[in-house]
């Protein structure tokens, strides 16, 4: 009895480790492959493993990470192709097609918000905006909010009638209040500048709230900030958008995380007038 059921234990044993080696193939596939733009690879990553997660679960704690490795974006992210700020608040990406699947359009009503990662800095957050999921009453305080990079400063430079005080930084909903009705949620908040969240995403979050509210449609939305290397600022967000009933709604979009007049330390968050 006590043969068999080491015998089972071992035929278990060795069937998870065929499992967990082939996912490492296929992981090593998709990070060491060079080809092709990071954007098409996030995608590939992301649906590749999405049916086998308990397995990579299991891998991931065996080898330390804290969140499974093809998850981590950030990771893979680059600004190549992505022309310097020339002073438009953003520029199209992928000829204005986002980068959804298949799968994105089939999975119903759905929040996401991505962990931190390593260094606390917030992800990706994807949402299928509908009637549903706008805000029924005012927006609560975030000021206890503190995101990476988050060095506030007051410029005499930037004050104007909406900006009164001179305030560089804004704490930027990734899904925006008046798309998802989330208040102070730590993994939807990113340290962004008020020519960002002003010029840059709000355009976008008034175009989908309207439709939304004069369709009663959805609309897929995601907003995966981009960063350099270890930086704690985002360079910018990616911000795309497809309505799921209609054709009415398209884009993909990168807003850049500036403020013109101003010179950013995307290392820590630290500014000074240029």
């Amino acid at each position: 009895m006590k043969k068999k059921l080491l015998t089972g234990i071992l035929s278990l044993m060795i069937m998870i480790g065929g499992l967990l080696f082939h996912d490492v193939k296929e992981m090593q596939m998709v990070f060491y492959n060079e080809g092709g733009s990071y954007f098409h690879q996030s995608e590939y990553c992301e649906h590749l493993f999405s049916h086998k997660k308990e397995s990579m679960r299991i891998l991931c704690e065996l080898l330390g990470y804290k969140e499974c490795p093809y998850c981590f974006h950030q990771e893979s992210y680059t600004l190549e192709g992505v022309p310097s700020f020339n002073g438009k608040a953003y520029v199209t990406i992928h000829d204005n097609k986002p980068f959804f699947s298949k799968e994105d359009y089939s999975k119903g009503n759905f929040e996401e918000y991505s962990s931190l990662d390593h260094l606390g800095r917030v992800q990706k957050a994807f949402i299928n905006a509908s009637m549903s999921t706008l805000p029924k009453e005012k927006r609560k305080s975030i000021g206890m909010v503190k995101p990476t990079g988050w060095h506030q400063r007051r410029y005499e430079e930037i004050r104007d009638s909406d900006n009164p005080a001179g305030y560089l930084y804004n704490r930027c909903h990734l899904i925006a209040y008046e798309i998802g009705a989330e208040n102070a949620n730590r993994k939807n908040l990113m340290t962004g500048t008020r020519y960002l969240n002003i010029k840059g995403m709000l355009p976008w979050e008034n175009k989908v709230a309207t439709y939304i509210k004069r369709t009663a449609h959805h609309v897929l939305y995601r907003v995966t900030p981009i960063y350099k290397d270890n930086q704690l600022l985002a360079k910018g967000v990616l911000l795309e958008g497809k309505s799921v009933e209609d054709q009415e709604i398209q884009f993909c979009v990168y807003c850049y995380n500036v403020q013109p007049g101003i010179t950013i330390h995307y290392e820590d968050g630290t500014s000074e007038v240029k």
